[in-house]
């Protein structure tokens, strides 16, 4: 194995290992990141469970907000987050509406609960980080996905290692 191999070997692992760590601190709300985990069917077809989505501030005036995916918190809920479509603007509130969402969503959602507004979707990426944020809430199934994914990422570095040999 040459030098310049170990030295992508290594990057690449250590971007992996910086990856996984924001996401399992994102999940566990320890950060606040520029992203958020998609964690229900309501955007679908749009977004999946467990896709990434990337976020930038959101605008200062509502109206540019119309017909935009958002992240944001509804109100008295600080800890829930969730990833809808802005269907309508009211002055100085917003309705937002998951995809596959038959109605509107009840809240009066106002510029300060918008955490971002998405620009970038990653599929399936977030996975994780919803089976350790489940995991942490006891959830049993949640450290079973947990330990799957583990699992999976170790086999898979190992797999690597034997076939770069």
């Amino acid at each position: 194995m040459s030098v310049k191999t170990d030295i992508v070997s290594a990057l690449s692992t250590a971007i992996a290992l910086v990856l996984l760590a924001l996401l399992i601190l994102s999940a566990l709300h320890v950060m606040t990141p520029p992203w958020a985990v998609v964690g229900s069917y309501s955007m679908v077809p749009t977004l999946e469970i467990g896709d990434i989505v990337i976020l930038v501030p959101p605008p200062a005036s509502p109206s540019q907000l119309l017909g935009k995916v958002v992240v944001y918190t509804p109100p008295g809920i600080p800890w829930f987050e969730i990833v809808h479509r802005v269907v309508k603007v009211q002055g100085d509130h917003i309705v937002t509406k998951g995809d596959a969402n038959p109605v509107p969503d009840v809240w009066k959602i106002t510029i300060h609960n918008v955490r971002g507004v998405v620009v970038l979707a990653v599929p399936h990426i977030g996975l994780l980080a919803l089976a350790v944020k489940t995991a942490m809430s006891g959830s049993p199934g949640g450290v079973v996905l947990c330990m799957l994914g583990l699992l999976y990422m170790i086999v898979l570095y190992f797999l690597s290692k034997i076939v770069e040999h």
